[in-house]
């Protein structure tokens, strides 16, 4: 086998690592969940930016690599911004009709146990319940906010990879960049403001693969994606997905 390309959970890629250490010619293209937080700054359309957030947040149930399962939201309209939303996912969010279950009953034990979590560490839950410890029909997580007036949070940094969205406050530009850049899983990141060049300052700032200002998940193939930090190794999307399985070789002849 030349080459193993996994899409999956960090430990799988770790035991794949360790298993493939004295094979120095394999290729490895790692792509691991993440997460790509949301950036709510004062200036912009709150309804909109609501809609865009639950939209990144609870597409495909949360179970996206991509998903923007944390959302910063400025002070200022902090209060503002967690009733929409709030708002938002009671009215469109329903499992069975907007939402489905979630994949596993090992994926749903997981996001219980986060939900456990967050209560303990005195999270709100503006929308959703912890749910049953066993279920009985079917794995059905309802969609989840969750509130906390501190940004530091242990479940908002995680990749549940579930309907649950944590939102959290924050002051000041400079810090909403180091809370990001802080958290080793992140993958990209959405930017909601109208202010055009704080879209393109705090983009560039961001250790992220992939950016989206004012909108999430549109993506141009061909630019291609690479995942950094804790989230794999390698780089996918238009030639770069054919350079990994690609071997280049030379031939030399004489000349006549």
């Amino acid at each position: 086998i030349r080459g193993v390309s996994l899409t999956g959970g960090n430990q799988t890629a770790i035991q794949i690592r360790k298993d493939t250490a004295n094979d120095l010619h394999k290729r490895l293209s790692l792509e691991l969940r993440g997460m790509s937080p949301t950036l709510v700054f004062a200036d912009v359309n709150i309804d909109e930016a609501a809609s865009v957030a639950a939209f990144a947040a609870l597409e495909n149930s949360g179970q996206l690599c991509l998903s923007g399962s944390q959302i910063y939201v400025h002070r200022s309209v902090y209060k503002l911004f967690l009733s929409k939303i709030t708002k938002l996912v009671l009215n469109t969010c329903r499992l069975d009709k907007e939402l489905g279950p979630v994949v596993s009953p090992e994926q749903y034990a997981k996001i219980r146990s986060y939900l456990v979590q967050a209560e303990e560490e005195h999270a709100t839950l503006e929308v959703g319940q912890i749910p049953k410890e066993v279920p009985t029909d079917g794995f059905w997580v309802n969609p989840t906010v969750l509130s906390n007036e501190s940004n530091e949070i242990i479940v908002g940094r995680e990749d549940i990879c579930g309907p649950v969205v944590t939102v959290c406050p924050f002051d000041r530009e400079e810090e909403v960049v180091r809370l990001c850049n802080d958290n080793p899983k992140v993958m990209g990141a959405v930017i909601l403001t109208d202010d055009l060049s704080r879209q393109r300052r705090v983009g560039q700032q961001l250790d992220a693969g992939l950016v989206w200002g004012g909108c999430w998940l549109g993506r141009e193939l061909g630019a291609g994606f690479t995942d950094i930090r804790a989230t794999g190794s390698g780089l996918e999307g238009g030639t770069h997905s054919r350079e990994f399985f690609t071997r280049l070789r030379a031939v030399h002849l004489p000349s006549y």
